[in-house]
């Protein structure tokens, strides 16, 4: 399911201002739901495929390639770092 970026920013910054104890790392995205976060991008087999990142600058990742089973086989980039609204 695609969501536009803006979309996913605005969950991040949602979660971000419920989660303040949280500074920077990322916040991982699933079907419109944050639902966690992480200090660091890390190895994409921890998330099914599908899974959006969100950096506090805004950058956003999507998890691709793999399976439910054993997870993701990478990031990709799907948008660069927001320069006037970070997550």
């Amino acid at each position: 399911m695609q969501h536009s970026i803006s979309d996913l920013r605005m969950i991040a910054r949602e979660w971000r201002k419920k989660n303040e104890e949280q500074t920077g790392g990322i916040v991982c995205i699933w079907e419109r739901s944050a639902f966690c976060w992480k200090n660091e991008l890390r190895d994409p087999n921890h998330e099914r495929p599908g899974v959006y990142a969100v950096l506090e600058d805004g950058q956003v990742f999507i998890a691709e390639g793999g399976d439910y089973s054993n997870g993701a086989k990478q990031w990709v980039e799907v948008a660069p770092a927001a320069n006037k609204n970070p997550a």
